[in-house]
């Protein structure tokens, strides 16, 4: 800011300027004559596009959801037919807050479509899916409001070592576009508006153990490990003269992760039988990047120099729990209802989902 203002200055002794450096030159003389404290700490705040930061971290945390997809999946391919293909459906509702950065309120939506194949080997998964991600947030103050469509395409697959031992793992990418509103407080409120494109990725190895007790109950450990990348594009706002204008950015993340599924059956009959499933999971991020965002005042030339928009941290240690309920008929399909809950100190997630798989 204080960068922008030494320019706005030296532009006032200019015998012209442009219609641009003027819009510019208006913007700070508003800031300035602002009437007190709290309304100049308002207008930073509006002005410092920190909703872009927050942004970036809600994606970034709404993509842990895709391995939860996969599993239900390949939850039991030693059981699958030889083909299949499977269709779900669900939304995801959380929210993120950190001391000093912009909190946010979230709402994903996810549809996924898979087929997949034995390929005539026992015990053996192996598919593709694809995926349609709407991600809706709400930022408090004057952060406004985005939405990201992505589309997306998952390679997955499992195999069972042993009727008990198994290995199962992923591989996804998303692309979408980001679109922000918000507000610039300065005599007025006025409208901002950008985009960006946005690029993830998601890799996940995991293995278990499934002891199965008297035939209708089973206890599952398993371990495992998640990989996730985001790359941002470029965003300019329009509608401010301070013209905040980002660079893309990218960040990783790796996730260590472990828990225990508890699984009862229920035979009916004419081939019909029901599972209640129960899980708990705990995960650790061993690398954690800040969200931060690079940008600075386009509308004050080209000439600025660059600085950083502090984002916020995701948990590095959180917890999952969650509870499926699965109707079967053992020739053809599976029906299953899931509802889970992420649990961490920067916010709770909760999920209820909900899909169909056809074995042939």
């Amino acid at each position: 800011m204080e960068q922008a203002f030494e320019l706005a200055d030296r532009w006032q002794g200019q015998a012209t300027l442009s219609s641009a450096q003027q819009s510019a030159l208006a913007a700070a003389g508003a800031f300035q004559t602002l009437a007190d404290t709290r309304s100049a700490q308002a207008a930073i705040n509006s002005l410092s596009g920190q909703a872009h930061a927050s942004g970036n971290a809600v994606l970034f945390n709404a993509l842990d959801y895709q391995t939860r997809l996969l599993n239900n999946r390949i939850d039991d391919a030693s059981e699958q037919g030889r083909f299949g293909f499977w269709l779900e459906s669900g939304q995801l509702r959380g929210s993120l807050d950190q001391d000093g950065y912009l909190g946010n309120r979230y709402r994903n939506t996810l549809t996924a479509l898979g087929v997949d194949s034995d390929f005539g080997q026992p015990g053996l998964r192996l598919g593709i899916a694809w995926t349609h991600t709407q991600l809706d947030a709400t930022y408090d103050d004057t952060g406004g409001n985005s939405q990201n469509s992505l589309q997306g395409i998952m390679l997955y697959g499992r195999y069972a070592v042993t009727p008990a031992w198994y290995w199962q793992g992923n591989l996804s990418y998303q692309h979408g576009r980001d679109k922000l509103q918000r507000l610039v407080l300065l005599d007025e409120a006025a409208p901002v508006s950008s985009s960006a494109r946005t690029d993830s990725w998601q890799a996940a190895l995991q293995s278990g153990y499934r002891w199965t007790l008297q035939e209708d109950y089973r206890i599952e450990p398993y371990l495992g490990w998640r990989e996730t990348g985001l790359q941002t594009g470029s965003f300019s706002d329009s509608g401010s003269a301070f013209g905040l204008q980002g660079d893309g950015d990218s960040y990783r993340r790796s996730v260590g992760y472990g828990g225990l599924n508890l699984s009862a059956r229920q035979d009916w009959s004419a081939g019909w039988w029901s599972m209640l499933s129960l899980y708990g999971e705990y995960q650790y991020a061993f690398s954690n990047p800040s969200m931060d965002v690079s940008a600075r005042w386009s509308g004050f030339g080209s000439g600025q120099q660059s600085f950083t928009i502090p984002g916020m941290q995701l948990d590095r240690r959180s917890q999952w729990f969650g509870a499926r309920v699965d109707l079967v008929q053992s020739a053809r399909a599976r029906l299953f209802l899931r509802a889970d809950r992420h649990v961490a100190d920067r916010g709770d997630e909760k999920v209820l989902r909900g899909g169909v798989d056809v074995m042939f």
